[in-house]
């Protein structure tokens, strides 16, 4: 049974889906009280889950509001497992992006002795997700002949490394499956990925809900579209990489610079772009098209 409330932020509407959809018993907004003869409400916590060994409070921490009240939570946390609970906290990004993650952490934290992170379930507990991955994916479409230009760089969520460059043209491009198909040819390259988060070129908010519509639109018509997402959880994160912003020191907003400069530096030289591979779109797509004509 889950107890729920209205009231949740979107943070705690996606942890909330997914803790009903794992199966996992919770109460949300639960109160803990200070205790004694005039007890009152000391701390409500975003999420209860229990079992005969483990009194479980999850909290969901965005950037907004626990970032300027990190001593208070600590206090908070001291108090509580003084109290006999365990206390995990999860960031709005890792709800985000690594939902699957942040619920078989949970449960590993249900039948664990002692707390156990994010960080410590994926290196102890979680085999599974050594094969999670960010996307960091740049690409120019040349309109002329219908060219599609690649620049792309993987890194794994385990060891928080970046792969080496790789690049590719597919030639014969339809416009409307562009972003779809870079994705797609990037996918292909993951393997065995099984949670991936994409970077893709930063442009307009109204450009973002087209490229959103396209993918889903086209990427199943892909030979290999329908496996791949049936078997990975894909997330998608658009980078403004041209505007001047508090975030353009993160790390991902680097690469995506140093991807697009790449790109650029590929179309403007003749000689770099030949010596990067081609593959045709039908040698990408041909078998589920063929299948669909017939």
């Amino acid at each position: 049974m889950a107890i729920v409330f209205e009231s949740s932020t979107y943070i705690e509407n996606i942890l909330k889906n997914a803790l009903m959809k794992s199966g996992i018993e919770f109460e949300e907004q639960y109160r803990i009280y200070t205790g004694g003869r005039f007890s009152t409400v000391k701390y409500v916590a975003d999420f209860f889950i229990s079992n005969s060994n483990v009194k479980l409070l999850v909290e969901c921490d965005g950037l907004s509001y626990h970032e300027k009240r990190k001593e208070k939570d600590k206090e908070r946390d001291n108090w509580l497992r003084n109290k006999g609970y365990r206390v995990i906290r999860f960031s709005s990004s890792q709800i985000r992006y690594q939902t699957n993650e942040v619920i078989d952490c949970i449960s590993a934290n249900l039948t664990s002795n002692k707390p156990l992170t994010l960080k410590g379930c994926s290196k102890n507990t979680l085999p599974i997700y050594q094969n999670a991955n960010t996307v960091a994916l740049f690409c120019y479409y040349f309109q002329n002949n219908q060219d599609l230009l690649c620049v792309y760089k993987y890194k794994s969520i385990v060891n928080g490394k970046w792969s080496a460059e790789r690049k590719c043209v597919i030639r014969n491009v339809p416009p409307a499956e562009m972003p779809a198909l870079a994705i797609y040819k990037a996918m292909l390259d993951l393997k065995r990925a099984v949670n991936i988060k994409v970077f893709f070129n930063g442009h307009a908010s109204a450009y973002q809900y087209n490229t959103i519509f396209g993918i889903k639109k086209h990427f199943p018509s892909f030979s290999k579209g329908k496996t791949l997402l049936k078997h990975n959880q894909v997330s998608f994160e658009y980078c403004n990489i041209d505007a001047h912003s508090m975030f353009d020191k993160r790390e991902d907003i680097k690469v995506m610079r140093e991807l697009k400069s790449r790109c650029y530096q590929i179309m403007n030289y003749s000689r770099m772009r030949d010596a990067v591979c081609e593959i045709e779109y039908d040698e990408l797509t041909h078998i589920e098209k063929k299948t669909n004509q017939g």
